[in-house]
């Protein structure tokens, strides 16, 4: 049957600034202003992103939004020739990615398993959970009132679970995290469904509009226990403190798993099996070598955590923020001559530094944010991309970024005993431009660490860069004192430093019916990069079995 005609079509009008919270009528008649139309010919209107744009000095901060607008088709070829105007006009039918009505799978059939209580793994069990299908989720850490627990101790004491830590456990790595949601990713339908699934699990609905969204590890976890509990009231299994210790596959098909938990090692026949275990369960990687499963090298990168007062960073970036406005930035060099690229990564506003561990005598840090940004302190993460001469003294495979990652963590872990267990090498900036140890600020957000010479914590290549780029950087930053700056190493998994290769449709291309997702697979990175990952990981599952 013929497709109807369309009467209307849609597209997104970027760029359009107000200088104050606007309502709907408002969007709509500045939307018509623009458009050089009535109000009345614009069908629909709604905001689809709102940011602040406090670049211009001495002056209010702007409200910068991009509407999604529909108007009558004869609108269309008149606004393809408008050239002053952000205009983005959507094709006539979207690309929508498939939500098959599949079929239960028949009864006395293995479950679905999920592995990882991650934002992928989550997702992936929320959709197959939705779907009917019941699935098994395993988590090798606690649930999240015990995972807090523990992760609170080892921050207190230097006592490590190597089960259940700042990132291993119910709500992955991210929970200890600033909660940021923002992405590039230009899959913007899937995206909003991810955020909406997180709006019915408690988020607040302005995620579902700002520019840059974040939830913060305190109001995060609320949104993680919500989600496991509507995964478990729609049919779904949760296993805590389970942790995958084997694939059984034949002839290229997944036949079951296995797995160490509260009874000991168990067997479970299993034919679809959603991979979502983080780029931290090193040991999973490894058994998937160990199996042939296909793995690749991929590109990342280290660095240190530097924390400046919040305060300034405020200032630094607008003179008129307005009232409870926490600033960010991104910062950035190119390469230039002898000199490599870095970039700040994970900027979180009146925030902390934090240790995180999930193997023992293997220390990085990380920065997290509670969801008000409160804190005296902001921090970032200042990276170099680690390079193949980096990597060159160990094994020449796709697992020589583990081993790299493994090495310097070690040296940071002995750095940082000084100051107690797991606790955390620290530097000033001018000790650490001079390649010394010296005296720690007084004045400094992290209570646990010690005064240590992080040169000595980072490949030459990249503690060199890092002395010659951190001045340029601080500079842009202008009321920022370089000297109350204070540098936390190391920061080594920022991402995945490898792979695991699937196919278009998402699976293994080594072991059919399983599939990677999230971080640890090395095709996502952040919160909502992974969520979207193991959903649509699960929409790939229930569309082979629809097949």
């Amino acid at each position: 049957m013929d497709q109807p005609v369309p009467k209307s079509f849609f597209f997104t009008l970027r760029q359009v600034y107000l200088g104050e919270e606007a309502d709907p009528a408002a969007l709509r008649r500045r939307a018509a202003r623009l458009l050089g139309c009535q109000p009345g010919d614009i069908l629909s209107c709604s905001p689809v992103r709102r940011s602040r744009d406090a670049r211009r000095r001495n002056q209010h901060p702007r409200l910068v939004y991009h509407l999604r607008l529909e108007m009558p088709l004869a609108w269309r070829d008149r606004l393809r020739q408008q050239t002053d105007l952000d205009i983005v006009i959507e094709p006539s039918h979207l690309p929508l990615f498939p939500h098959p009505g599949t079929p239960r799978p028949d009864p006395g059939k293995p479950r679905p398993l999920v592995v990882g209580a991650g934002p992928a793994g989550l997702l992936a069990a929320l959709r197959l959970a939705q779907a009917g299908w019941r699935p098994l989720l395993i988590e090798r850490g606690d649930h999240l009132e015990k995972r807090r627990q523990v992760t609170a101790r080892f921050w207190r004491e230097g006592s490590l679970d190597p089960e259940s830590n700042p990132l291993f456990g119910a709500g992955g790595a991210g929970l200890f995290s600033d909660g940021k949601l923002n992405t590039r990713h230009k899959d913007r339908e899937g995206i909003q469904a991810v955020l909406g699934e997180l709006v019915r699990a408690g988020a607040p609905e302005d995620i579902l509009l700002d520019a840059q969204p974040h939830l913060g590890s305190d109001r995060l976890g609320e949104v993680v226990n919500n989600l496991l509990n509507r995964i478990c009231d729609l049919g779904g299994e949760i296993l805590f403190r389970t942790r995958l210790s084997r694939l059984r596959g034949e002839k290229g098909r997944l036949l079951g798993v296995e797995w160490w938990g509260i009874q000991g090692q168990e067997e479970r026949e299993v034919s679809y099996c959603i991979l979502a275990t983080g780029h931290s369960a090193r040991d999973v990687y490894s058994l998937l070598a160990h199996d042939h499963i296909e793995l690749e090298a991929k590109p990342f990168a280290m660095g240190l955590r530097l924390e400046i007062p919040q305060a300034a960073i405020n200032a630094s970036q607008s003179r008129r923020l307005g009232g409870g406005v926490c600033a960010t930035f991104r910062l950035a060099l190119p390469p230039l001559g002898n000199q490599d690229a870095c970039y700040s990564f994970c900027m979180c506003p009146g925030g902390m530094v934090i240790a995180c561990a999930s193997e023992p005598e293997c220390l990085a840090v990380n920065g997290m944010s509670l969801s008000a940004r409160a804190g005296d302190w902001g921090n970032a993460a200042f990276l170099v991309p680690v390079q193949a001469t980096d990597l060159a003294p160990f094994e020449p495979d796709p697992l020589a970024g583990l081993a790299f990652q493994r090495h310097w963590e070690g040296k940071n872990y002995q750095a940082g005993l000084a100051g107690g267990e797991y606790a955390i090498p620290a530097s000033s900036l001018a000790d650490f431009m001079a390649g010394r140890a010296g005296e720690l600020p007084v004045r400094r957000g992290v209570s646990r660490a010690s005064a240590s010479n992080l040169r000595d914590l980072l490949p030459p290549r990249i503690g060199d860069t890092l002395a010659a780029a951190l001045p340029q950087l601080i500079s842009r930053l202008r009321k920022v004192d370089p000297a109350t700056a204070v540098l936390y190493g190391v920061e080594t998994r920022t991402s995945s430093p490898l792979r695991i290769r699937r196919d278009t449709q998402g699976a293994s291309l080594s072991l059919s019916g399983l599939y990677p997702a999230g971080e640890g697979s090395g095709y996502a990175g952040g919160i909502t990069t992974s969520a979207l990952d193991g959903w649509k990981a699960a929409g790939h599952l229930l569309l082979a079995h629809s097949h």
